[in-house]
């Protein structure tokens, strides 16, 4: 099951551009007259280079640039010191999401609790509860369940306080992935199909996937095969066609659980291949909760097979992109 992120709003970037020099080596970003790159920053530039980093942050973690996006702000953390301010403190909240993705979440954890103490600070009630959300995930997959949900009701109370529907939907989301660990499934249920709603209605067409998405794979937890896999089959294309790399391999992972299920070992086989040549590409490594919720299936789908099948068919997949993965196995033609 994806451990989504709460993910601010898309952010103006006009200005923002990356510039390479001389022989291709060395690569900076520029806004106006200002440069930052990996070696060098004036300054006078410092808050300037801070905010490129930060707005880009997401850009990064949409893209599957993980590991580019990790020097960048780190680079950026480091030259910028102890003084607190919004753009650091939005640098920080942005390595811990890539550090997380890239499997290191100790050090997620680190710089999402910076961000979090420094809006503290800085008495920012809106870039808190944004942190809070980014907090969530590493401490989740450390495996601290009291601290994640002192951290979500804290974001509740936040949410609602501000009148941010947005990101009261991302709570009720983190909520449902909780109750999922709580083994309580027909609460994450109900608190994802609520988080739909609410991002419905105002208007965001991203995260209502995501929480369909978890609602699929809560499905299967459940025994409810069927229902499981005709989510899958329509959450699909739209997916697709975001183009986000690190939930296309949740995607072709989860859907390679629910086809175990229902009984087809080879579109299983070849989806878990497409998915491990995604994580390579990104690398990305499987979280344990990741591999804890769709090994007993693969395990199943790869018993079903005869050793040369099951290696035939992973080998086939991982030659593949994830895309022409899902497409093929949500057609049946694998």
């Amino acid at each position: 099951m994806a451990l989504w992120q709460a993910a601010g709003r898309p952010r103006d970037l006009t200005g923002i551009r990356m510039e390479i020099e001389g022989d291709g080596t060395r690569v900076s970003l520029a806004c106006g007259s200002a440069r930052f790159s990996l070696q060098t920053m004036p300054v006078e530039d410092l808050a300037v280079g801070l905010r490129m980093c930060a707005e880009l942050s997401w850009v990064w973690e949409d893209r599957g640039s993980l590991a580019e996006g990790q020097r960048w702000l780190e680079r950026a953390v480091a030259l910028a010191g102890d003084e607190d301010s919004p753009e650091l403190a939005d640098c920080l909240k942005g390595l811990g999401v890539l550090r997380r993705a890239l499997g290191s979440l100790p050090r997620s954890q680190a710089a999402a609790a910076q961000s979090v103490a420094m809006w503290r600070r800085l008495g920012d009630k809106p870039g808190l509860l944004d942190a809070l959300l980014r907090l969530g995930a590493p401490v989740s997959l450390m495996g601290d369940v009291p601290r994640h949900r002192e951290i979500l009701e804290e974001a509740l109370i936040l949410a609602r306080s501000l009148g941010d529907n947005y990101r009261l939907s991302r709570a009720l989301s983190d909520l449902a992935s909780l109750a999922v660990v709580e083994h309580n499934l027909e609460r994450s249920l109900q608190l994802n199909r609520e988080a739909v709603r609410i991002a419905g209605a105002e208007g965001d067409e991203v995260n209502p996937l995501k929480d369909r998405h978890s609602i699929a794979c809560t499905l299967r937890e459940m025994g409810r095969f069927e229902e499981a896999s005709s989510e899958m089959r329509d959450l699909i294309p739209s997916i697709v066609r975001l183009g986000n790399p690190e939930w296309l391999v949740l995607l072709a992972e989860d859907y390679a659980a629910v086809l175990a299920e229902v009984g087809h070992p080879e579109r299983a086989a070849r989806l878990l291949g497409a998915a491990e040549g995604g994580r390579e590409r990104i690398k990305a490594p499987r979280s344990a909760r990741q591999e804890a919720e769709i090994g007993e299936p693969i395990a199943r789908a790869r018993a079903a097979l005869s050793v040369d099948g099951w290696d035939r068919h992973y080998h086939l997949g991982h030659e593949m992109t994830i895309e022409d993965a899902l497409a093929e196995a949500r057609s049946g033609t694998a």
